[in-house]
């Protein structure tokens, strides 16, 4: 579902729907990305939407490895079984040194430059 994520986002603070462009503030543009999800006989599931930056150099943390060799040696300790997890809301619990402005995203209504 497109709007999913925005509860968290939300939460989180991290989004303004709209705001004025500071004096000296770039803003960085943004692109709609679609996607079709389907099941092996090729019928549609679901379709997914999300707003990308475009951005150049972005920074996507990534989990070290010693972390991953503690998580492993303590569930072999213990005999406990290792699944894979995904949290969808990680990327918005980075801390920022600043604040980023973006392009309103194409046919978005408003008087607005920026979000």
């Amino acid at each position: 579902m497109l709007l999913a994520s925005l509860p968290s986002s939300f939460e989180n603070f991290v989004v303004a729907l709209e705001a004025h462009l500071p004096h000296g503030q770039k803003p960085i543009g943004c692109k709609w990305v679609f996607t079709l999800k389907t099941n092996s006989s090729g019928e549609v599931e679901r379709y997914k939407a999300r707003l990308q930056d475009a951005a150049k150099g972005t920074y996507s943390p990534v989990v070290r490895y010693n972390t991953i060799r503690m998580i492993l040696a303590i569930a072999a300790e213990y005999e406990l079984y290792v699944r894979q997890l995904d949290v969808s809301t990680a990327y918005l619990t980075g801390i920022l040194d600043e604040d980023i402005y973006m392009q309103q995203p194409e046919l978005y209504d408003t008087i607005l430059d920026v979000c």
